[in-house]
């Protein structure tokens, strides 16, 4: 009888100690996908991007009514072997990661060539 209180006491510790656990995952995870579908908008906005029904948005973001991108085409304008450059490959990187459903177009562009200056321009990498 003495094991059996004690098993008693102990129970709601125990679901308490799960249900805390289970909330702090379930909140990173909603976090984590958050701050992944502010990234997407922030280049679906910049690039003009129109969602498409046929690809499924990635991960969980579905969960949230994000929708999925088929195609991303992306235009950079940067000489080779420059700083501009460097970035606007670390830009393609980041692209990769926030669309990995997206079929990248990627054309490179040097200043020079443009007859007029861009449309749209890639929203600055933040820390990133």
């Amino acid at each position: 009888m003495r094991q059996l209180s004690a098993l008693s006491r102990r129970r709601p510790v125990q679901i308490a100690l799960c249900l805390g656990i289970l909330t702090a995952v379930t909140l990173s995870i909603a976090s984590h996908q958050q701050s992944w579908m502010r990234e997407r908008s922030e280049f679906a906005t910049a690039l003009n991007l129109q969602p498409s029904d046929s690809v499924s948005a990635p991960g969980m973001l579905w969960l949230f009514g994000e929708t999925g991108y088929a195609k991303l085409p992306l235009v950079i304008i940067a000489d080779p072997g420059t700083e501009t450059m460097e970035n606007a490959e670390r830009m393609v990187q980041r692209a990769k990661r926030a669309f990995p459903e997206s079929l990248l177009s990627i054309e490179y562009l040097r200043p020079r060539e443009l007859e007029s200056p861009p449309r749209f321009m890639l929203p600055a990498a933040q820390g990133r």
